[in-house]
């Protein structure tokens, strides 16, 4: 396949790909930094470039140039320690990780490299990614070009993005989340924005950034046209204030199925669904499924026997509206009884001063487990007396045996749930 930002620079070279605070670069100029820095990684020796993605707009290079080079990109989370990040590169069977500030000439703008080869194969590895590991150990998902582009065509199909549209990315690059807005924007033709202050017609959020959106006056976001918010339930404190513009659209997606696979209510058209009718657990196959996880230079796939992907994400459907019932994994077994953490976070979201709720299950010497429940408010001692009126709507089992505060963990992100269960140890 043509490259698509190749094809763009030359059907219309002048074309903004990637807007930053201080500078914008057309297609054709992205296209011949790309270029010069393909030149540098074909060098490496090695097949997977694994770096720290702390600068977008490197990363963006650095993931495009990967793909003309045919070589799988890995960005990590720059913040996370060295044995942290070790133990992922073993995963992957690479050595180190990559300085890739070295490799990009942000002066090779004019250079004209159009007769440069840029001939992309759908089926090439694409990027490992490593899943967010909220409820377990983080997982390396490798996806194949055709699996981002699929996600990307599904999206347009949902959402409009047209050349001139202007899509601000203020999501991680090393979570598909993040790398998705990428694929769409050039696919389509249309900008990336850095720049949280200038204008733009398309944003993707989770809840606590969404929050902050409409908490500030004079807001480009006021003025865009759709908004997707995913990561995590929509508190009802939010709901209520939702603006009629931009549109907002409330999504729900994986790393293994390259981003979106619900968002408004409809199924996008690159995923096939399937919902075990007894466990209520969702299974899911397309062509955005990822290749499979890399472990010890092998790539695994787990499949049922009709080619499906359990996501151990227990969902349903009512009256044409989808609801997310939690994961199986995350079930918490006090007592004997089963409760689902995320049964008592949407309730606790019911709270108009509450942004964001998290529940675990913490030892107990005579049930084995208990809930116990964290919340992110301005004041939890002004409300905590509310939110206990909120909880007796539940089964006294179901009922958190202490209500804390939420540690600034994880803040625009998914709520790393190990992580609170090592907080607690150290606070209870």
């Amino acid at each position: 396949m043509k490259d698509p930002i190749l094809h763009v620079s030359q059907e219309a070279p002048h074309t903004i790909a990637v807007k930053t605070k201080h500078e914008t670069y057309t297609y054709c100029q992205l296209h011949n930094i790309i270029t010069a820095t393909t030149k540098q990684l074909e060098a490496l020796k090695t097949s997977i470039v694994s770096f720290r993605a702390q600068d977008p707009l490197h990363s963006i290079i650095i993931l495009w140039a990967c793909l003309r080079a045919k070589k799988i990109f890995f960005p990590l989370n720059p913040t996370f320690p060295d044995d942290y990040i070790q133990g992922f590169l073993q995963q992957a069977g690479i050595s180190h990780t990559t300085e890739i500030a070295p490799l990009i000439n942000l002066d090779q703008i004019e250079t004209s490299q159009h007769n440069a080869n840029t001939t992309l194969s759908l089926d090439q590895l694409a990027s490992i990614i490593a899943t967010s590991g909220s409820s377990g150990t983080p997982k390396l998902a490798v996806h194949s070009l055709n699996n981002h582009l699929a996600s990307a065509a599904a999206s347009q199909d949902n959402i409009p993005l047209l050349p001139g549209d202007t899509w601000l990315l203020n999501l991680p690059l090393f979570h598909v989340s993040g790398l998705s807005i990428v694929f769409r924007c050039f696919q389509a033709g249309a900008t990336i924005s850095l720049d949280t202050n200038a204008p733009y017609t398309h944003s993707s959020v989770v809840p606590t950034q969404l929050q902050r959106l409409l908490s500030e006056t004079n807001t480009p976001f006021l003025s865009s046209k759709y908004c997707l918010v995913g990561g995590a339930s929509l508190p009802k404190s939010l709901q209520s204030l939702l603006p009629n513009s931009p549109q907002v659209f409330q999504t729900y997606g994986l790393t293994e199925m390259s981003s979106q696979v619900i968002t408004n209510n409809s199924q996008l058209t690159s995923v096939d669904l399937w919902v075990d009718p007894n466990t209520q657990e969702l299974y899911v196959k397309g062509e955005s499924l990822f290749q499979g996880y890399l472990s010890n230079g092998l790539i695994r796939l787990p499949l049922n026997k009709k080619g499906y992907f359990n996501t151990k994400d227990r969902i349903e459907f009512k009256d044409g509206t989808f609801y997310y019932l939690g994961r199986k994994d995350r079930m918490i077994i006090s007592g004997g009884e089963n409760i689902q953490p995320e049964e008592i976070e949407n309730l606790l979201l019911q709270h108009p001063d509450v942004t964001r709720a998290a529940v675990i299950g913490h030892p107990d010497q005579e049930f084995g487990e208990r809930p116990i429940a964290f919340v992110e408010c301005e004041n939890l001692s002004t409300i905590q007396s509310q939110i206990n009126n909120y909880l007796e709507a539940l089964p006294k089992f179901k009922r958190p045996t202490h209500l804390l505060n939420m540690p600034n963990i994880g803040k625009f992100q998914k709520i790393p749930y190990n992580n609170l269960r090592s907080y607690a140890q150290n606070v209870m």
